[in-house]
Parts: structure tokens; sequence; C-alpha cells
């Protein structure tokens, strides 16, 4: 059995692994510093000892609990963003490990499975909830069949066992003229943040992206914005479709943001201020955020949300609208003034046309209702009605 310590990325607070090769298996965990991965190491290097990473994990008697656990530590940690992180735990905390914790790995069948979801459901679950959680199930037993540990993935092709979703209300858009009351009130009562919401709803970027936003990224003599992170967690991270994009940036936006890099200037000593963000991801390099807080880090989204964008939308008597929201309120008035589609999903970053179809194709139901008239022959005339009166 071969034992390694290593960092992933190197630096003094990164996390530090300990990485058990036992016969060609090989698993991972995860400590906070090099003592804690040191003396666990030590602990493994003892004859008597049995590594619960480099075998019981590959045991197909091991309780599900204990391999949720190596799962998430192996593989989840490693490959997705800390909000999918965070969502998985929530969910097998909250909905699979009250009910399978000491369940053997091995003795989960499908029928167990539908009863899972099945219950879930009856218990008035939404159906998104309930999809969310057989997506994690099917990720976590997918990598038992990997390593061996199971011989088919028994949650595979269940659809059907989930209620259907609701269908979705229609997203929530402001009119031209209350966007400019909208920003009217924040100029007024929040002058600091008015950039920040003109930002907001010129451009169509989510919070995160917003919060990410650095001045290298603001092409004032293209009139473009490049949208190339997000920040959410206390991480940054790739963009949701992990793609970046450019977005064309308004007059009024362009020159608002001039004065905004003046004011941050002057603020911090004759100099924009420098983010250092701690991304345990080495391509990402010091950048001068475009929002920052008083420390010259990112902002904070709830406290945003809640000590200036809630304020104001009731100050409107908006009741349901979010700030994802402003989003779709971008996009909806693009469409609204006859932009494409096409234009709309570029500028929202959305991976598919499919996605804008989907949420904004209703926006414009009869703009081309004509366009089959001009198929018509030139000689033909519209015909006209009678009624059939008896």
């Amino acid at each position: 059995m071969v034992i390694a310590i290593r960092q992933a990325v190197k630096g003094i607070d990164n996390p530090w692994y300990v990485v058990v090769n036992d016969k060609g298996k090989i698993g991972a965990r995860k400590f906070a510093t090099h003592d804690g991965a040191y003396n666990f190491a030590l602990q493994l290097r003892n004859p008597n000892s049995v590594s619960d990473i480099g075998r019981n994990s590959r045991n197909s008697s091991l309780e599900f609990g204990r391999y949720v656990e190596h799962y998430i530590d192996k593989y989840v940690r490693t490959v997705c963003k800390p909000n999918t992180l965070r969502n998985y735990q929530q969910i097998t905390q909250t909905h699979i490990l009250p009910v399978w914790k000491d369940k053997r790995i091995d003795q989960i069948k499908r029928s167990d499975v539908i009863d899972l979801l099945l219950s879930k459901s009856a218990q008035g679950l939404a159906p998104a909830t309930v999809t969310s959680l057989k997506a994690v199930l099917s990720s976590i037993l997918q990598f038992a069949c990997e390593e061996g540990l199971l011989e088919s993935n028994p949650v595979a092709r269940l659809g059907k066992f989930i209620r259907k979703k609701d269908k979705k209300p229609r997203k929530a858009s402001l009119t031209k003229e209350q966007v400019a009351q909208f920003l009217g009130i924040v100029k007024e009562e929040f002058p600091k943040y008015y950039a920040f919401f003109l930002c907001a709803f010129r451009t169509g970027m989510r919070l995160g992206e917003l919060l990410a936003l650095a001045w290298e990224d603001i092409y004032l003599e293209r009139n473009l914005i490049e949208v190339k992170r997000s920040y959410s967690g206390g991480f940054m991270s790739s963009p949701k479709n992990g793609k970046s994009r450019l977005i064309d940036m308004s007059e009024q936006l362009k020159n608002v943001l001039f004065g905004h890099q003046k004011s941050l200037k002057k603020n911090f000593g004759g100099n924009l201020p420098c983010c250092s963000p701690d991304l345990n991801r080495p391509h990402f390099n010091t950048i001068h955020l475009v929002f920052p807080n008083r420390k010259s880090k990112p902002m904070d989204g709830e406290n945003i949300r809640h000590r200036i964008f809630y304020k104001v939308t009731k100050k409107m008597g908006l009741a349901r609208f979010r700030f994802h929201d402003i989003r779709h309120t971008f996009a909806s008035l693009l469409l609204q003034q006859g932009e494409s589609l096409h234009y709309v999903k570029e500028q929202m970053g959305h991976s598919s046309i499919q996605i804008t179809v989907d949420i904004y194709g209703h926006i414009v139901p009869g703009s081309n209702r004509n366009a089959v008239n001009k198929l018509d022959d030139e000689k033909v005339t519209g015909l006209k009605v009678v009624s059939s009166a008896r």
C-alpha cells in the first residue's frame, strides 16, 4: 500500500490530501492542515491499521452513509462548484441519509429507490426537489459502479415515478418605466450602489457574475463587457455554463462605470482596489473588482438583497420580484424592442437557443404572424367574409 501526502494546489491556506494506492485501488481524504494529514498517514502506515479510504470504501458491504462521505470528498469537492457541493450535502443530509445511512450499499435495490422517491412525493416535496434527489442518488450509485462496488445503477430510468413538474409561472419582469423608477430610487437613497444596479439592468448579468466583475473584463473603447467568472459562497469559479461571454455595453452604462472608477480610485488612495481571492484554482490571477467592499473583496450578495434590493422593491410594491428577475427584465425588454432570440441568447449566456425560446418565446408570439402572407400569390386578395344568416 502506497501512501502519499499532497496538495492539489500549493498554498498555505489550501487543503492537504492523504492519497492511498492499495494494489491499484486509489482513495483520498482531505485535511485542513498538513499536521492533520501527516498524523492520519502515520496511522495508515501502521501495519495493524486498516485504511477506510484505500480499502473499505471499495468494499461492497460498506454502509451507504460512509460511502457518501467518500463520494463527496473524492468526487464532488474536486469536480463540482461550491454551490453544487452545498446542494449535494443538503440533499443527502436531509432526504437520503436519514433513511439509508446504515444500509449496505450493495443491498440498495431498484425497489428501494422507487419507494424512496414515491415517499418523498407523498410527503409533498416539489417535483423539482424529487428530481434533484434522484439525480444525486444516481450520481452516487453510478460512482459506486465505476469503482466496482455495484454491477448496475439501480436509479437508471426512473423518470416515470416522479410526478410531472408543475408548469412554471412566467418570469416576472419590469417595464422600461419601472426600471427607470427602480434606478431612480437607488440613485437617491443608495447612490453608492447605483452603478451596480444599472449594470445589472443593462447587462442581465447574474448576481454572482456582478460580484466577480473586474475592470480587466471591461473594454471601454469597444463598449463590451466579458463575463469570465462568478462569485458565490466565498469562492470564485466559472460562469454557470462554464464559458465566458461578451455583452454589449450601453453608452449610459459606459459613462456611469467611468465615473464609478474615478470614485473608487479616490476612495482607495488613488489606486483601484486589488483583490487576491483564495480560489484554489491556479489560472485565476489577481484582479481589480468593479464592485468591491471596503476590504477590496467581493461584496456579500445577501447583504445587497436585504439592505438595498428588497427595500426598493417594497417601496415600489413589487412583492414577488426577485433579484434574478432583473436578468429576465433585461431579456424581456430586448425582445420587446425587436431584438432576435439569438441575440438575447448570446447576451444572456444560455448554453442553447432552446433555453432562450422556452423561457422567453412567449414574449414575441405574434411578431411574425403576417410573414405567411408573403408566401401567397400576388393576385390573391383578401376574401370577403359573408355571415351565414338564415
